[in-house]
């Protein structure tokens, strides 16, 4: 698990050790200048377009990082960054979206589920 923010990083921990996942791997990442890291079969990831200036090394990162045939999962709220991001994400991938809708008492959020594999 990888996340840039400080305060981020020990929420992470905190939860993996509530969770009983004390093995669970949680390093800092800056999309902007990360070290190079494996590739995976899949990257999941949450609420990660806050900022134009991310997108491009968001798209640089997800495709350094897949496995040929991997697939990245993102959930998040659609927000206008969110669409400029997603817009950009199809130049590279392939993307399906699923809408899934959490309910309360007192509201109703709309998640957007994108499943994406590289273009060929």
């Amino acid at each position: 698990m990888t996340e840039y923010n400080p305060d981020a990083l020990q929420f992470a921990r905190a939860n993996a050790l509530i969770n009983e996942c004390p093995q669970l791997s949680i390093r800092r990442l800056d999309w902007h200048r990360p070290r190079p890291m494996a590739q995976f079969d899949y990257i999941v990831a949450s609420e990660v377009s806050y900022r134009h200036e991310d997108i491009q090394p968001l798209l640089t990162l997800f495709g350094n990082s897949l496995k040929t045939g991997g697939e990245v999962i993102l959930a998040g709220e659609m927000r206008k960054m969110s669409k400029d991001f997603y817009k950009a994400l199809e130049t590279m991938f392939d993307i399906r979206v699923f809408k899934k809708v959490l309910k309360s008492d007192s509201e109703d959020i709309n998640i957007f589920l994108f499943r994406m594999t590289l273009k060929r």
